[in-house]
């Protein structure tokens, strides 16, 4: 959910609202209940905010400056669930298949630093390069994924799954040379995705759907772009250039630190508070 206020006078416009917490209902799988964080400074207003799922809505709700927090009023028919356009949440599904060096290839939610991957290369054709970072730890984070399906025999199969913002490797007019880094949520049917070949598959559908669990690695190679199920995608998403220069630095840094400090929980935590940071003032 995202939420936005205004107080209606001219000159207050509309500000986002990002202090939104979730807890999962009792009993009902995808669905969440939310509290808004109120600013201090606000006295009066109408709180705006969506609601993501069967039912979309968009509900407003008067706010008296009484409460430091507000409970999102929740329609029947909606379910609520974390905003998918968040800086932090821009992945793929836990259930991702990378290539390893070795020829074999595993989900991406089982990566350990260190370990030997085909990258793409922004030039052309895949190299091998050691894994430098992975953002986040393992976890069971809810999330909307859009779902790419490309023909597989006589079925569509999934070719990819990811979050909104995450940015895949596709050629809208299904045209070498003129391939580009392009949202998720801006994938369409007649695209095509580009494999770990340099071959043009076309999709056939998109969908998409809720799952647990959010992944994404960073590998020690400049480009910043990684072979998820046989396909070229980046290892971010928001704006490409910006964050996969800030990771150069982890990159310099797996060179030397143990595996052991590079996958601490401290610095996972520090990492995404500046990363967060980065994308802000790209």
């Amino acid at each position: 959910a995202k939420g936005t206020f205004s107080d209606g006078s001219p000159t207050a416009g509309v500000q986002y609202l990002t202090y939104i917490t979730y807890a999962r209902e009792s009993g009902v799988e995808d669905c969440y209940v939310c509290r808004i964080s109120v600013p201090f400074a606000l006295t009066s207003a109408t709180i705006y905010y969506t609601f993501y799922g069967l039912g979309p809505a968009l509900v407003a709700q008067a706010y008296g400056g009484t409460f430091s927090s507000i409970s999102c009023t929740v329609d029947s028919t909606v379910c609520v669930r974390p905003s998918s356009d968040s800086s932090s949440n821009v992945c793929l599904s836990s259930d991702t298949k990378i290539s390893l060096s070795s020829g074999g290839s595993k989900n991406i939610s089982e990566a350990t630093v260190g370990e030997n991957i085909m990258v793409g290369k922004a030039s052309g054709g895949v190299d091998v390069a050691p894994i430098a970072f992975i953002p986040h730890k393992k976890n069971n984070q809810t999330s909307e994924f859009v779902n790419i399906m490309v023909a597989g025999g006589e079925k569509h199969k999934l070719a990819l799954s990811v979050t909104p913002g995450h940015f895949v490797i596709v050629s809208k007019e299904c045209k070498f040379g003129q391939i580009e880094m392009l949202r998720g949520d801006h994938v369409s049917p007649g695209m095509c995705l580009v494999n770990d070949h340099d071959q043009l598959v076309e999709v056939l559908s998109v969908s998409r759907s809720v799952k647990e669990g959010v992944y994404t690695i960073v590998a020690d190679h400049p480009d910043g772009v990684i072979i998820a199920n046989g396909f070229k995608v980046s290892s971010f998403g928001e704006n490409h250039g910006v964050v996969n220069a800030y990771y150069h630095m982890h990159r310099f840094f797996s060179r030397y630190l143990p595996k052991w400090m590079l996958d601490s929980s401290v610095l996972k935590y520090l990492n995404s508070f500046m990363g967060d940071m980065a994308v802000s003032f790209a």
